[in-house]
């Protein structure tokens, strides 16, 4: 910060070449977590609105009726979709965010 403005960069060259790539990885980080609570959420309030082709109201159903095999299905693959999503964000971060050091 300190060497761009010794170089006179504008407050736009400020952003873009040094406070928006910095703040990147912390973006991406925020839409993972993002993407997995907004599954939860759906998956929820699937549930409440008795959608019976949601896969809240499946898992809910299963409950209710005692078919534990069904629910560890169902279960199963409502965290592959979540393992699923929080891949394509990371991917997404990859792809965008060349230059982030992953340990």
């Amino acid at each position: 910060l300190d060497l761009m403005r010794s170089y006179a960069a504008t407050q736009s060259q400020l952003f873009l070449k040094l406070r928006l790539p910095a703040s990147l990885p912390f973006v991406f980080t925020s839409f993972k977590v993002g993407v997995a609570v907004s599954l939860v959420g759906a998956m929820i309030s699937e549930t409440e609105t008795s959608n019976a082709k949601g896969l809240g109201f499946s898992i809910l159903s299963q409950v209710q009726t005692g078919n534990v095999a069904d629910l560890w299905i169902l279960l199963l693959l409502s965290s592959l979709i979540g393992i699923i999503l929080v891949s394509a964000v990371g991917w997404l971060q990859r792809l965008l965010v060349p230059w982030e050091r992953r340990a």
